[in-house]
């Protein structure tokens, strides 16, 4: 703020003028600067901004000034997290491409427990490594996590000074993580099986798998069933309207039962009193999950 001073102002009680120089009672000078240059901070001082008012006594008129004042630093710290002296596994993530997981920082907000300052990663540090591993390399991510279950990840803290009390300087710091764990989900699930004329609806699609799996569930089931690698054991029992029972197996390709394809059914299908048709397991199975599903026993 520029405040000028005019001849009236100049009444020798408030205002003067000593040696061409203008002085505010009681002496002080104020001294007009054609540039200016605040200090610099540095690993031992930090720059405090100090603010001053002063007041025309005579007029009333207020105006503010502040000086740069070089302070010594507290200690210097380590850096640390609100999260913990250690990341928490939330911090990390993998990305997945085809058959290439890369394990790198999160690009989330992370806060320091030093002075409350947020930031990204690339904020707090120098060089955020990237670690590559194969997909190929592990039967799936339960493998992959059981292989670094001890497994760290290593990351160095840039030097910065920190804007809290005393402002030390943060040194460099080497954090180790641990590794994140990859998304696996492993479920055994159960289905009703349903029928119109010779067919049983064996219901793969109608499962009670859980929400937080469905997705991964069914990119893997649909994989089977359409790259025709979907077989389903099913054992049968036929009883008779004369009481003989006939008992035997068929494999069938599709999540829906044609009992027409079976010789025992469609050569008693006019005779069978009752029946029972009971069937095995199939996996279900990828990189990211393994599913036991097991179609329910169906009788007629």
């Amino acid at each position: 703020m520029v405040k000028v001073v005019f001849d009236t102002d100049l009444d020798e009680t408030t205002i003067r003028v000593d040696d061409n120089k203008v002085v505010v009672v009681p002496d002080e000078e104020i001294e007009a600067l054609e540039s200016y240059s605040a200090p610099v901070e540095d690993d031992t001082h930090y720059v405090a901004t100090k603010e001053r008012w002063f007041r025309h006594v005579e007029t009333g008129a207020v105006w503010k000034a502040f000086n740069h004042v070089s302070e010594t630093r507290s200690a210097p710290v380590s850096e640390s997290f609100v999260s913990g002296p250690a990341f928490d596994a939330k911090f990390t993530t993998v990305n997945v491409n085809d058959d290439s997981l890369e394990l790198t920082l999160a690009d989330a907000e992370i806060t320091s427990a030093i002075d409350n300052k947020v930031g990204k990663p690339s904020e707090f540090f120098t060089n955020v490594p990237v670690e590559h591993f194969s997909k190929s390399g592990f039967e799936n991510a339960k493998a992959f996590n059981e292989a670094h279950a001890d497994s760290k990840y290593r990351v160095t803290t840039k030097k910065r000074y920190a804007e809290s009390t005393g402002h030390p300087i943060v040194q460099e710091t080497t954090l180790e993580l641990p590794y994140p764990k990859l998304p696996y989900a492993e479920q055994n699930v159960t289905t009703t099986p349903s029928y119109g004329a010779h067919q049983i609806f064996l219901g793969f699609d109608q499962t009670d798998v859980s929400s937080e799996n469905l997705s991964v569930y069914t990119q893997y089931f649909n994989d089977l069933q359409y790259s025709g690698r979907l077989q389903i054991q099913a054992h049968y029992k036929l009883t008779l309207e004369d009481n003989r029972v006939i008992e035997g197996d068929h494999t069938f390709y599709s999540t829906v039962a044609d009992r027409q394809e079976v010789p025992d059914y469609m050569d008693n299908i006019g005779n069978i009193n009752s029946q029972e048709w009971t069937f095995s397991p199939i996996t279900v199975q990828g990189f990211y999950g393994k599913f036991v599903v097991t179609a329910g026993v169906f009788t007629q």
